[in-house]
């Protein structure tokens, strides 16, 4: 599909040699040049047909014009018919009820494997596809934050391996919800971790295939082993002391905005040794820290101390600060990256422009205390009154300055007038105070002293952190200890040290701040996905790690992966249906994944109130092996794996207090698809609605006697 100029099919028909090569280019007359020379070949087996592939029934005539004389069909798996291609658009091309027109064509082909139709109608056959990186997130998400309907579901039907890939930095990645990944501590242990499984099944990756991180995974897999872990500052340092060694590193977890290359263009080079100095427990308050900051005697160097910005900077913060403002009444919202950025700028051009008044130090002193005064002097009128806009509080009134004139007054000789002064001194207030609401002000620092406390602060936090998280691995590790001994004194042993370590980790926990806690459970749901014998997410079931295409080796230029999708096998239980089983399948996780963070009971009880009760009959749920956990509360729905959910849907369906019409497998999804619309139509019913939306007949529901 979409063979463009003809490289990877010519590489790929020169690697397996096949009976037929069919090529679908519905832009031929672009292209004619380098498919002429395939075409043309002696003895060529290339077919080119000119097809539209955004029409389902092109690929029904493909298979019926050129495959179908020469296959029988099998259950079996079908090894003669390999279906491959480009699916990658730019600008994206946005398909029906998907983002991307690639990932809708993807999840057709992956539910027409399971009903054995177009190519899939001679048995389950590969597919291998060409996406960009941007799209693969959302089908195989490398972090259980991402696992969402489409991937749960695409997990049920096929196996996803990524090939090759994009040399992205582990880590935390940038804007944008599909680009979320895994704390860095995580994401290097991981690839360390695979490139030693694929080294052992025989996939070594070349030199030139190896991604410039691949180096420190597989230092940290070998520090830590299969099941140990590095802290974020053990990380962090190691990663420090590679750049002293001329290594182009990946973010560290202790910068959480700025980037560490503009940081030490300022500061210099930053040493591993001055993040891990002995020095008091930090302080969050801004003006001991400034007071802490080393006095510099010349212009010069209060000016070189700054950073660097535009009038345009200011603007763009200012109109940050008044749309951030309109926003909510409970505060502004956490700014993102680009706008934390911009008024970090600002902050320092209003820094700057009141340090070209060419103040002395003393006077410069003078003035920082006249902010702080202010700034005590707002909060406490502020104080008890009704909750203003942030756009009232963040347009502050030269009137409020008022009682600190005379001070102002000594600076007039400086060459300022009070009006300018005044100003100057509001932006900056103002800037400063959404900052710090945002909990981000650690990261626009002007001093090197300063900066290193707020980095020291993140990285204690993030270390306690770290520690809650081993504790919710270890009672992990103690119920799959439990579920698997026989023994009872053991087992009785194991619960008592189960208890301590649920007490142990609801008191770490409890000392956690809001922000540190956050991303607790993610953190505990990936390392368990590690470690998991059946993973949730099929990126911790990869065999290797995904080689390295390089941006350059595409057109247009841009990250790509090539994604290897294997249909799994049928269902061989008698009696079952594999496509109503799946499509009852998909109905429950519709509801379920409004809420992927949710513990399972909760979300089970969402559904309908006593449906967590079902959990006690599915087998499934508290083994291990496939994926279940010990305790329900510490499983979470982000967590099942294909055949828990299975099971679990199965379980529904046989509960005899189930929603009436739920024995329909599109009853959730009629119901969310038509809620507004039944409001209006009184007289509506769930089968009528069921068949509105699927073009079936609801099943006729039993009545229970007493319900």
């Amino acid at each position: 599909m979409n063979p463009g100029a003809g490289l990877w099919s010519q590489k790929l028909h020169e690697s397996l040699q096949p009976r037929k090569h069919i090529l679908v280019e519905p832009n031929p007359e672009v292209y004619q040049d380098f498919l002429k020379k395939l075409l043309n070949k002696p003895g060529s087996k290339y077919t080119l047909t000119t097809k539209d592939l955004k029409f389902w029934d092109t690929h029904k005539e493909i298979v019926e014009e050129y495959i179908k004389p020469e296959l029988e069909a099998s259950d079996a798996g079908n090894t003669r018919i390999l279906v491959t291609g480009s699916l990658i658009t730019d600008p994206i091309i946005p398909g029906y009820g998907f983002t991307s027109l690639g990932k809708q064509i993807v999840f057709h082909f992956a539910e027409n494997s399971l009903r054995r139709t177009e190519y899939f109608a001679f048995g389950p056959a590969k597919m291998l596809f060409w996406l960009p990186d941007r799209e693969v997130r959302s089908l195989l998400p490398r972090t259980v934050t991402l696992q969402k309907k489409l991937s749960m579901s695409l997990n049920k039907l096929c196996n996803v391996t990524q090939i090759a890939g994009h040399d992205e930095p582990p880590g935390e990645l940038k804007k944008g919800q599909d680009n979320i990944s895994r704390a860095i501590y995580i994401d290097l242990k991981s690839v360390g971790h695979k490139l030693a499984v694929g080294k052992k099944n025989g996939f070594i990756v070349p030199d030139h295939r190896r991604g410039k991180y691949f180096d420190f995974g597989e230092d940290i897999f070998r520090m830590t082993g299969e099941h140990g872990a590095l802290s974020p500052s053990q990380v962090d340092n190691y990663l420090l002391e590679q750049r002293e060694k001329g290594k182009v590193i990946p973010p560290i977890s202790c910068l959480k905005y700025t980037d560490l290359e503009l940081l030490e263009k300022k500061f210099g080079v930053l040493k591993p040794a001055e993040l891990t100095a002995d020095t008091d427990e930090p302080t969050t308050n801004i003006a001991e820290m400034e007071a802490s900051d080393e006095e510099v005697e010349d212009e010069e160097g209060i000016e070189n101390s700054l950073l660097e910005a535009t009038k345009d900077d200011v603007d763009e913060a200012e109109e940050i600060s008044v749309k951030r403002g309109k926003k909510a009444k409970k505060g502004p919202k956490r700014p993102q990256k680009p706008e934390l950025e911009a008024m970090a700028s600002a902050i320092a051009h209003r820094e700057k422009e009141l340090g070209k008044l060419k103040l002395s130090m003393k006077r410069v002193a003078q003035l920082k205390e006249l902010i702080a005064k202010y700034e005590a002097s707002l909060e406490k009128k502020l104080e008890g009154r009704k909750k203003h806009s942030a756009t009232r509080n963040l347009k502050l009134s030269k009137a409020r300055l008022v009682p600190y004139e005379d001070i102002v007054n000594k600076f007039e000789a400086a060459g300022a007038t009070v009006e300018v002064l005044t100003s100057q001194i509001e932006q900056l207030v103002a800037l400063k105070r959404l900052c710090r609401k945002a909990g981000s002000y650690g990261d626009t620092t002007t001093s090197k002293s300063q900066t290193l406390t707020f980095m020291r602060y993140r990285q204690r936090m993030l270390d306690a952190r770290f520690q809650v998280v081993n504790l919710g691995v270890e009672i992990y590790k103690t119920e799959c200890e439990i579920l698997k001994t026989e023994d009872p004194d053991k087992i009785q042993e194991l619960e008592s040290r189960l208890v301590e370590l649920e007490t142990e980790f609801e008191t770490a926990k409890g000392k956690l701040t809001n922000a540190i806690k956050n991303k607790l459970d993610v953190e505990i749901d990936d390392r368990i996905s590690i470690m998991s014998p059946k993973p949730p997410i099929n990126w911790d079931a990869r065999p290797f790690h995904p080689f390295v295409i390089h941006e350059n080796e595409v057109y247009p230029n841009l990250p790509v992966a090539l994604l290897d999708i294997t249909p799994r096998p049928l269902p061989t239980d008698a009696g079952t249906d594999p496509v109503t089983e799946y499509e009852y399948y998909k109905d429950i996780i519709y509801p379920l994944c409004a809420s992927p963070h949710q513990p399972l009971p909760a979300a089970l009880e969402a559904l309908s109130p006593g449906t967590s009760t079902v959990m006690k009959e599915v087998p499934a749920l508290f083994d291990p092996a496939k994926g279940g956990r010990r305790n329900m509360e510490l499983l979470r729905v982000r967590m099942l794996t294909p055949e828990v959910v299975s099971a679990l849907a199965k379980g529904f369906r046989e509960w005899m207090f189930k929603p009436v019409g739920a024995n329909h497998p599109f009853y959730y999804r009629a119901k969310h698809s038509i809620g507004g619309f039944d409001v209006q139509r009184k007289a509506l019913t769930w089968t009528r609605a069921i068949e509105e939306v699927t073009g079936e007949e609801g099943e006729e529901e039993e009545e229970i006697e007493g319900e």
